[in-house]
């Protein structure tokens, strides 16, 4: 049984691959490792960028609430001589606010998720002036670390506290911390008080 010359000739068959073969498969491999890589890391920077925008707008809407909030702050009488403004301290504040259509007592708070945690969630609570309904609660921001500073004009001058025990102060500074890094901090002035 004779074989034509170079066809299905067993002499020529071959095992394994050539170096030729070897080479360019190694090429092809690292370029497409190579553009995977560069693509992966493009997909991170976006989605790290989307993050941090998306923490910084919802930090951005709770400071907007508190300061709507504070801009309405108004104090009133709860004796004929007694003349309540509002306190807090680093962890909350709680003040009078006027709605318009009567007045509620409104207060916020950081509020540890856990015992010794330093993750918080900033809560408002609301409610109604003589009312003896329970408070209205809502969530303002989740996962957050933040605190309180007051402003007071003493003597002409500017003073900044820990601590707003009586009086009507001239600011409040929040700074709020997201869970990514993002901190924001915001001096909000407070309208004198035309009473």
């Amino acid at each position: 049984m004779s074989m034509l010359p170079g066809i299905f000739s067993f002499r020529e068959q071959r095992r394994g691959f050539s170096l030729l073969e070897l080479v360019v498969t190694v090429a092809v491999t690292a370029i497409a490792a190579v553009s995977l890589s560069k693509i992966s890391y493009q997909v991170w920077k976006v989605y790290r960028h989307s993050r941090d925008d998306a923490e910084d707008n919802r930090l951005l809407q709770s400071l907007d609430s508190l300061t709507r909030d504070l801009e309405n702050m108004t104090s009133f009488y709860y004796s004929s001589d007694k003349r309540c403004y509002g306190f807090g301290d680093e962890n909350g504040l709680r003040f009078v606010r006027n709605t318009g259509h009567g007045l509620k007592m409104v207060e916020y708070l950081f509020e540890n998720r856990e015992e010794g945690g330093n993750i918080q969630d900033l809560i408002r609570k609301e409610s109604w002036i003589g009312s003896l309904q329970s408070p209205v609660v809502y969530p303002v921001a989740g996962n957050v670390r933040g605190r309180f500073r007051y402003y007071f004009f003493k003597d002409g001058k500017l003073s900044e506290r820990s601590v707003w025990e009586k009086g009507w102060p001239a600011g409040v500074e929040v700074t709020l911390a997201g869970d990514h890094g993002q901190t924001l901090t915001k001096n909000i002035h407070i309208p004198a008080n035309e009473e």
